[in-house]
């Protein structure tokens, strides 16, 4: 259909568009002449610019402060172990006239895995029908919440004995319990799993890296850089203080 053949409002949709105005290009004007750099030459300083510190990554930071943590770890344990004392009673060192310990620790029994509603008169009536029971201690933390764990004292060592091969796999309150011998003042050398002794595997998996190195990959002196004062006066990252 040729346009000639439209009707007038149509026509007007094809229409060409009206020239775009003719604008004079702009006139660029001469530019500064630069100077040169010659006279200033005996000012500039002698002193060689520190090269920059080198790049921690985010992996290598978290391994820094992950090794710095266990190393500390280890290092404040093996204080511990050194000053441990099983012997230590702290109701005889507050001046107490009664010892918090039991008197005998052949004698003893350690009860672990106890349900945390189980108190120590259910305990008592538990562990009495294997002999005459002398003392029971229930361990607390410091908010006097229970640990899960006791010392029972027998009066007879027998009684002990035989507590220990028939009270294991014991069911109270819903839990099964485990029982062994005290082994803190009976066994030399003995140190708890806090301080990285007990018995069994610990249940905690050796620490991984995402370099895949050993823990120890520090001087023979074992020296940890800081984690606190990571940055010096200037707010820049101290090259001793980086991974290698």
């Amino acid at each position: 259909m040729s346009a000639l053949g439209m009707p007038p409002h149509l026509l007007v949709l094809f229409q060409a568009r009206p020239p775009l105005e003719f604008i004079p290009p702009i006139e660029n004007g001469m530019k500064r002449k630069l100077d040169g750099l010659a006279e200033f030459a005996d000012k500039f300083t002698d002193e060689v610019v520190p090269p920059d510190p080198p790049f921690e990554t985010p992996r290598q930071r978290a391994d820094r402060v992950k090794r710095h943590r266990l190393i500390s770890f280890e290092k404040n344990q093996k204080q511990e172990q050194q000053n441990y004392d099983p012997s230590y009673d702290p109701a005889l060192a507050r001046g107490s006239a009664n010892a918090w310990l039991t008197h005998d620790p052949f004698k003893t029994l350690f009860v672990s895995n106890i349900a945390y509603d189980v108190t120590e008169k259910q305990l008592w009536k538990e562990f009495e029908v294997y002999g005459r029971v002398r003392r029971i201690r229930m361990i607390n933390d410091r908010k006097n919440r229970p640990r899960g764990y006791a010392f029972i004292e027998y009066s007879d060592d027998r009684d002990m004995v035989n507590a220990y091969k028939r009270a294991n796999g014991k069911k109270i309150s819903g839990r099964r319990v485990m029982v062994d011998v005290e082994r803190a003042r009976t066994v030399e050398g003995w140190l708890p799993r806090r301080l990285g002794g007990g018995r069994g595997k610990p249940r905690s998996k050796p620490p991984k890296f995402y370099d895949e190195k050993p823990l120890h990959i520090y001087d023979s002196d074992n020296s940890l850089p800081s984690v606190s004062n990571e940055r010096d006066q200037n707010g820049e990252v101290e090259e001793g203080e980086l991974m290698s």
